[in-house]
C-alpha cells in the first residue's frame, strides 16, 4: 500500500468516530451539499519559490456526508505567468489545469469544539494536463494532493475557508514504485483562499439521554400513571352514583309528568318535555338541561332521531297559541342544531295549537320531544 492510499484509510477510519460519539437528526440525501470558489497562488519546491509562482484558481462541490467527513470533486488551474524550472517554454493562458475526487476529515468536529470553525486534513487524486506551446506537445498525467483546509462560518450558509495544499505529478511509472514521486522535485505548493456556500440545514445534534435524568423521568411517569388509575377507579364510582341519579331523577320526572315513556305499537319511545314561560318561545335556563339530554341521546345514538312538537296552553287567542306552539317546536330544533350540532334531517319540529296533555294548564306550555330509532 503507497503512501497516497494509506493517507485516505487513515482519514477513513479518523471520521468514523464522528458518528459514534454524538447522535445527529438525520438530514435528506439533497441536504448538506456546498460549492466554493477560490483563488491563490502555486509554486514549485524545486527551484526559486517566489519568482516562480503562479495566479490560481479553483472551484469545487462537494457533501458534507457527517459533521466531520467530506467527499467532493474540486478542480483547479494555474496562470501561464513564469517558467518553471525544468519545463519548455509556454504561451498559453492556462498552464496546468487539474479535476479530481477528495476526502477530507475536520479534525475540530471531532471532538466538542465549536462548529463555527474547522480545521481539517484533505487529500485527493485525479487527471492533471499540462497545456504546451503546441498540442503535440500536450501532456496528461495522475496527480495527487494533500493539505488542511481551515474554515470559519460567517453564517448559516458562508464560510471563509484558507486551502495550504502540495499537489504532486505521479506521471512517471518508476516513481511511483516507491516513494520518489513524493519527493520536492515532483511536487509544487499551493495556497488559495475562497467562499463556500452551505445548502440544507446542517447537522442538528439529537438530544442525548442522560440516564439519570431517564430514571427520574420514568418515575414520574409510573406516579401519573398510579394518579390515572385512581382518577379512573373514582370517574367509575362517580359514573355509578350518576346512573343511580338519572334514574331517580327520570323516576321523580316521570311522576310529574316531565318525563314519560309510552308505548305506540310495541315501540319503545323516550319522550322529554322542555316547558316554556307563558307568552314565551324562550328556552330558560332551567330547562337546558332537557334540551341537552336530548341532544346527548341523538349524540349516542346516530340511528335515532327526534320528534319535536310544540304546544300552548288555552291562554290567548287561537292564533297566538298557534304561532306560539310553532315557534317553541322551532326554538328547541334551533338549539339541537346550533349549540349541539345535530344534523338537521334527525330533526322534525312542528307546532299543534293548544294542548291538553297535562292536567296543570301551564304544563301544557311545552315542547314534547320524541326520541325514535329510525
Amino acid at each position: 500500500m503507497n503512501k497516497f492510499a494509506t493517507i485516505i484509510l487513515l482519514m477513513f477510519v479518523a471520521a468514523w468516530p464522528s458518528v459514534a460519539q454524538q447522535a445527529y437528526f438525520q438530514p435528506e440525501l439533497t441536504d448538506n451539499w456546498s460549492v466554493g470558489i477560490s483563488a491563490g497562488g502555486i509554486a514549485p519546491l524545486n527551484g526559486g519559490f517566489f519568482p516562480n509562482t503562479r495566479g490560481a484558481f479553483g472551484v469545487d462541490f462537494s457533501k458534507d456526508v457527517t459533521p466531520a467527513f467530506r467527499v467532493g470533486v474540486d478542480a483547479f488551474w494555474s496562470v501561464n505567468t513564469s517558467r518553471w524550472p525544468g519545463l519548455l517554454p509556454q504561451s498559453t493562458f492556462f498552464d496546468h489545469q487539474y479535476l479530481g475526487l477528495y476526502g477530507a476529515v475536520d479534525l475540530l468536529r471531532l471532538g466538542a469544539a465549536d462548529p463555527r470553525f474547522g480545521l481539517a486534513i484533505a487529500a485527493g487524486s485525479g487527471w492533471g494536463h499540462r497545456f504546451a506551446t503546441g498540442p503535440t506537445l500536450d501532456s496528461n498525467f495522475f496527480a495527487t494532493h494533500a493539505g488542511l483546509m481551515l474554515s470559519m462560518r460567517l453564517n448559516r450558509a458562508l464560510s471563509l475557508e484558507l486551502h495550504p495544499r502540495f499537489v504532486w505529478n505521479m506521471s512517471d511509472t518508476k516513481c511511483r514504485q516507491s516513494s520518489a514521486c513524493y519527493s520536492a522535485n515532483r511536487a509544487a505548493f499551493m495556497l488559495m483562499v475562497g467562499l463556500r456556500y452551505h445548502f440544507g440545514p446542517g447537522f442538528i445534534p439529537a438530544p442525548l439521554c442522560d440516564p439519570a435524568q431517564l430514571g427520574l423521568l420514568n418515575g414520574q411517569i409510573n406516579s401519573l400513571r398510579s394518579q390515572v388509575d385512581m382518577l379512573s377507579t373514582d370517574l367509575t364510582n362517580t359514573n355509578s352514583q350518576l346512573i343511580m341519579t338519572e334514574q331517580e331523577l327520570q323516576e321523580a320526572r316521570r311522576r310529574n309528568g316531565v318525563v314519560r315513556e309510552v308505548a305506540v305499537d310495541n315501540h319503545l319511545n323516550t319522550v322529554v318535555d322542555v316547558f316554556f314561560y307563558q307568552g314565551s318561545s324562550t328556552v330558560s335556563p332551567d330547562q337546558m338541561p332537557n334540551v341537552e339530554r336530548v341532544a346527548m341521546y341523538l349524540r349516542n345514538n346516530p340511528g335515532w332521531r327526534v320528534e319535536i312538537t310544540g304546544y300552548a296552553s288555552r291562554d290567548g287567542s287561537d292564533v297566538t297559541n298557534n304561532r306560539l306552539a310553532r315557534y317553541r317546536a322551532d326554538a328547541v330544533k334551533k338549539l339541537l342544531i346550533d349549540r349541539y350540532h345535530i344534523a338537521p334531517e334527525r330533526i322534525t319540529a312542528t307546532g299543534k295549537g293548544v294542548g291538553s296533555l297535562f292536567e296543570e294548564p301551564s304544563w301544557n306550555r311545552v315542547s314534547v320531544c320524541t326520541l325514535i330509532d329510525r
